[in-house]
């Protein structure tokens, strides 16, 4: 699109991307750069690096998700980004944020990219990680009994494994035992 001159990368900012580290502070040049971006009007994605090493992803990233956003001063749109590509969410995060480029390259100014991440943040479909008391309760109950009828199924196999054993055992023909034979040590070799 720039060979074709569709787009002018120099005036024609559309889309900003700030990059930060999950579980780092956002620095004083950062706070200034998403300042100077709101002064301006102009649309800034937050991607958020690192997933990968969160102990506890699902919880600590919406932790930190939130606490960043609140030191930059930012209410919109945000990613998750980790370019680890074995993790599934690896994948699917390099899909938006290039999904992000394109509609921002297709966009015919920096407004309509503005707006566009607007509608998109309002209508996301949020998964509540957060739960109560009571139902992480039963959720260790019902992992505590499934887990409870998997060690009896492993006792029934054992069980009958030692069955069918000693059921071999009494129908194999016995062997005659066998004969230990001891050899004497020469006494020339000890003196």
């Amino acid at each position: 699109m720039c060979a074709d001159g569709q787009y002018d990368l120099f005036l024609g900012r559309r889309l900003m991307l700030q990059l930060q580290a999950t579980k780092n502070r956002p620095s004083r040049v950062c706070r200034r750069f998403v300042q100077e971006l709101k002064k301006k009007d102009l649309p800034l994605l937050l991607i958020l690096t690192k997933d990968d090493q969160l102990k506890k992803p699902n919880e600590e990233r919406n932790y930190y998700a939130t606490q960043i956003k609140k030191t930059l001063g930012l209410d919109g749109q945000h990613l998750h980004f980790t370019a680890k590509g074995m993790l599934r969410m690896s994948r699917r995060s390099k899909y938006h944020l290039q999904r992000w480029i394109r509609t921002a390259v297709a966009a015919k100014d920096a407004k309509e990219v503005k707006q566009l991440l607007q509608e998109k943040w309002q209508n996301r479909r949020i998964c509540e990680t957060l739960k109560t008391p009571e139902e992480m309760q039963a959720k260790k109950e019902r992992w505590k009994a499934h887990y409870k009828t998997l060690r009896e199924e492993r006792k029934k196999q054992k069980a009958e494994e030692r069955q069918n054993m000693a059921k071999a055992q009494t129908h194999a023909p016995k062997e005659a035992p066998k004969l230990r034979i001891r050899i004497p040590r020469n006494a020339e070799a000890d003196a």
